[in-house]
Order: structure tokens, then C-alpha cells, then sequence
């Protein structure tokens, strides 16, 4: 009997899959938090991983977020399942459906969350539309302007300059991340999005200065 939880088997897995890549024991551990919970986060990340590893089959039964869009629901039930809906569109690059997936929801989820806004424009910047990029980008920045803090607003930042490969924007705002203790830095080791800089001698500094080894 496994003696580990649902979400710390699917935190192993990604670890194997992101860091390690080590794909088969990422595949048993992913499996193994799925036997223990068929949670549409896990349902999803399986199925991210199975997209990654060119295995479009097989993922297409763990889409949960897929079969929930296809419903007809507007508004999915928790910010979780939009993120996990936008993971599963980036992994194989349906970045037209991220915009069609996510401009409606811009408005719904509010100002205070700048994850949507800076998925999409991310999506614009894949699709080489760089002005409607930047221009969603600075309206971003301007809400963080006013009001309550942003959620995580330092590390998202980071995320959407790792995207146009600005290194010297990306670890600003990593830097700032880390000095405001934001939640989402735990993601930061398996975070595809930072893919391409995990050779990167500062990046791998950044990951121990959050206490990666």
C-alpha cells in the first residue's frame, strides 16, 4: 500500500518529469497519485505528460479538462482547473484556443490574479503578435498599481519574460518573488515554462536559494 499522499506522489512525478527526466519513473509515480485520486488536477497533469512525450492517445483520456469545456461550461469550477485547462492547450500548442479559452474568463476572474492575463499574452506572443502581447502585459502592471497585491504578481512576471527570453527581466522578477516569499516559487523547479534556462548556473542559484538542492 502506498504510504505517500495523492498530491505528494504527483509532486515526485513532475520533479522526475521537469528536473530529472527521468520519464519512466515519472510515468509510475503520475499513475500512482492518479490510483490514489482522480482529481481533475491529476487527470490533467497525466495527460500534459503524456502530450509532452508525443503520446497523444493516450492523453486524450486523462482530458477531463477537455470534456469539461466541450460540456458547454462557461467558468470552470476552480482557478486549479482553468490553470490545468491552460497547461493542456500550451503542451501542444493550441495557442489560438488558449485566447479563445481564456478571453472571457479575463473579466470573470478578476484583476487581482494576473495569471490569465499574462497566459494569454504569452499565447500572443507565440502566435507573433508581440503589440497585443505587450499591451496586455502593461495592463497587468497597471492593476498592480492600485488596490490589493496581486496574486504571486512578482513570479508571474518572471514567467511571461522567461517566454521572451529576457534573462535580465526574468531573475528581477524571480529576485522579487523570493523577497516577497511568493507561493508559487515551489513550482518553480518543475515549471515548464522555465525549461530552457535549467542549465543556467543562475538559475540553478535561484533553485537553491528557495531550498532546492
Amino acid at each position: 500500500m502506498n504510504t505517500k499522499s495523492p498530491g505528494a506522489l504527483n509532486a515526485a512525478g513532475k520533479i522526475k518529469w521537469w528536473s530529472d527526466k527521468k520519464y519512466d519513473d515519472a510515468e509510475v509515480l503520475l499513475r500512482a497519485s492518479l490510483a490514489e485520486e482522480k482529481s481533475a488536477v491529476i487527470l490533467a497533469n497525466l495527460g500534459i505528460f503524456y502530450n509532452t512525450q508525443g503520446k497523444s492517445d493516450e492523453a486524450k483520456q486523462y482530458d477531463k479538462a477537455e470534456a469539461i469545456n466541450k460540456a458547454g461550461h462557461n467558468l470552470y469550477p476552480s482557478h486549479s482547473d482553468v490553470i490545468y485547462r491552460l497547461a493542456w492547450l500550451y503542451s501542444t500548442k493550441r495557442y489560438e484556443e488558449v485566447g479563445t479559452f481564456l478571453s472571457p474568463k479575463v473579466k470573470n476572474i478578476g484583476p487581482r490574479d494576473p495569471r490569465p492575463m499574462v497566459y494569454l499574452s504569452i499565447a500572443k506572443l507565440k502566435l507573433g503578435k508581440d503589440k497585443e502581447s505587450q499591451t496586455l502585459i502593461n495592463e497587468v502592471i497597471a492593476s498592480s498599481k492600485t488596490g490589493p497585491p496581486a496574486y504571486d504578481l512578482n513570479y508571474y512576471m518572471a514567467v511571461y519574460y522567461s517566454q521572451l527570453v529576457d534573462k535580465s527581466r526574468m531573475y528581477e522578477y524571480l529576485q522579487s518573488s523570493i523577497a516577497e516569499n511568493e507561493t508559487n516559487l515551489i513550482r518553480l523547479k518543475t515549471d515548464p515554462f522555465f525549461e530552457q534556462f535549467r542549465s543556467d548556473p543562475k538559475f540553478t542559484s535561484t533553485l537553491r536559494r528557495i531550498g532546492f538542492k
